[in-house]
């Protein structure tokens, strides 16, 4: 029974190819969508109503991520997230226990002089996910509070970001409220460099700065149809090596 989630994840692979894409890639300064995560952890972007948002990622151990969120109401959306490693080759293919889920709400809109405000939660960790400890490599954000604001200036469009959060995956004597910082500035039409801050409070609760998580995300919108990032996680070694993964993302219709 449990091959059931491998046969909907390739119905969705496979139907990819018919997505009508409506929008172009949410990196560079000429992103008609606006970027929903700063490397790893969730900004106060939206999706466009009756939208879609589709994302895959690919990181060690052969692991597949899809992340699928629909906007039913103006500045809301909601959806499941759900990985798996050794999806690829030969070994034993291993779930997440239960999908992640996903909603947010954006309380208000970017103006001119402040920035927009996302409250939301997102249960999807990254990397491989631990049976025994029920745990991700890197927790999920779970509770969350996010504030972004854009600047054009003479170089691009320039993002700043600010977050709380709280995130339920550490057992609970470790679990502490979490606040995470980062920037984005685009390069050119369709790239952008993003860089994120986080405190990584759970396992670092003394805040020490080379102790946080130190993240980082390439990203190129790829014939304005679709964005593609490159992301370094853990560029600190905190917690053995710098996790890469690939990330595929879209605005899209699938309904």
């Amino acid at each position: 029974m449990k091959y059931y989630k491998i046969l909907i994840a390739v119905i969705i692979l496979f139907n990819v190819q018919d997505i009508d894409i409506a929008y172009a890639g949410s990196a560079g300064s000429n992103y008609t969508f606006e970027t929903m995560n700063i490397v790893n952890m969730p900004t106060a972007g939206n999706i466009p109503l009756k939208d879609q948002y589709l994302e895959l990622y690919f990181s060690q151990n052969s692991c597949l991520g899809i992340k699928v969120l629909d906007a039913p109401f103006h500045n809301f959306y909601f959806g499941l997230a759900e990985s798996a490693t050794n999806f690829f080759g030969d070994g034993d293919i291993t779930f997440q226990k239960y999908p992640g889920l996903i909603a947010n709400y954006r309380i208000l809109n970017e103006g001119k002089y402040y920035p927009a405000i996302g409250i939301g939660i997102n249960t999807q960790g990254r990397g491989n996910f631990n049976e025994i400890t029920d745990e991700f490599n890197f927790n999920s954000p779970g509770l969350y509070l996010a504030m972004s604001k854009s600047f054009l200036w003479s170089f691009g469009y320039f993002g700043l970001h600010i977050g709380t959060n709280y995130s339920f995956e550490p057992n609970s004597g470790n679990r502490k409220v979490n606040f995470y910082f980062g920037i984005e500035q685009s390069i050119a039409n369709k790239a952008s460099i993003n860089l994120e801050y986080d405190m990584n409070s759970p396992e670092n609760p003394g805040i020490v700065f080379n102790k946080a998580l130190l993240n980082l995300a390439l990203r190129y919108s790829l014939d304005d149809r679709i964005t593609i990032d490159l992301n370094f996680l853990d560029l600190f070694n905190t917690k053995s090596s710098v996790m890469r993964y690939l990330r595929l993302e879209g605005d899209v219709r699938l309904f």
